[in-house]
């Protein structure tokens, strides 16, 4: 992590930067010089903050994790029904506001057996909380 405030900027640019590529081109088609490119940093700068693109989309799912995990702390309904439906609703608007961590990890998932675990995991989350 970062100490100082432009480390602060810079990484969160990397951050911002592969969602924009990760949505447009996909989690498979984009490469670091994208990313980097789209930051309006250099690629070497990258490695400063992680070791390969993996690891950038794995802080991006983190954060989709405790967005999600936040999401679930809405009043809970009498109504059953109110109930399930307000947590499709909240599961929902978070996974389009993640869509593109979500191709990342889809993507992964189809070549790697720890995205594949992740994404499992990350689909039984999402029903639990529904059930919950």
């Amino acid at each position: 992590m970062p100490s100082t405030p432009k480390g602060h900027r810079t990484e969160e640019a990397f951050l911002g930067a592969a969602r924009q590529c990760f949505a447009s081109l996909g989690y498979l088609n984009t490469k670091i010089a994208d990313i980097a490119q789209a930051a309006g940093r250099s690629t070497a700068s990258f490695y400063n903050y992680y070791d390969n693109k993996e690891q950038l989309l794995e802080a991006l799912l983190d954060q989709f994790a405790t967005s999600v995990v936040e999401g679930s702390l809405a009043p809970h309904h009498r109504d059953p029904y109110e109930g399930v439906a307000a947590a499709v609703t909240s599961y929902w608007n978070t996974y389009k506001e993640y869509l593109p961590e979500m191709i990342g990890l889809t993507q992964m998932a189809m070549t790697d057996a720890g995205f594949r675990q992740r994404l499992l995991d990350t689909r039984a989350s999402g029903i639990k909380q529904i059930l919950t």
